[in-house]
C-alpha cells in the first residue's frame, strides 16, 4: 500500500549522460526499517514545487 515519507537527504552520482544514482536518507528512522521492496518496483518521488518522477528501485536501498 502507497504511503508519504519525508526524505532528510539526497545524494545524487551521474553515472552516465542520463543515469543517475539516489541515495535517499528517510527522515524517520522507523520508516526506513519498514521500508521493503521488489527489484523491478518504482517509487513516484515528490519534491513539493519541483515536481515527480517515477523511480525504478534496482538495488537494496538499506
Amino acid at each position: 500500500m502507497p504511503y508519504t515519507v519525508t526524505i532528510r537527504k539526497i545524494t545524487i552520482e551521474n553515472e552516465a549522460r542520463d543515469i543517475k544514482t539516489f541515495e535517499l536518507v528517510f527522515a524517520d528512522q522507523q520508516h526506513r526499517e519498514n521500508f521493503d521492496f521488489v527489484p523491478g518496483q518504482f517509487a513516484q518521488l515528490s519534491v513539493f514545487g519541483a515536481g515527480e518522477s517515477p523511480i525504478g528501485i534496482a538495488s537494496s536501498p538499506l
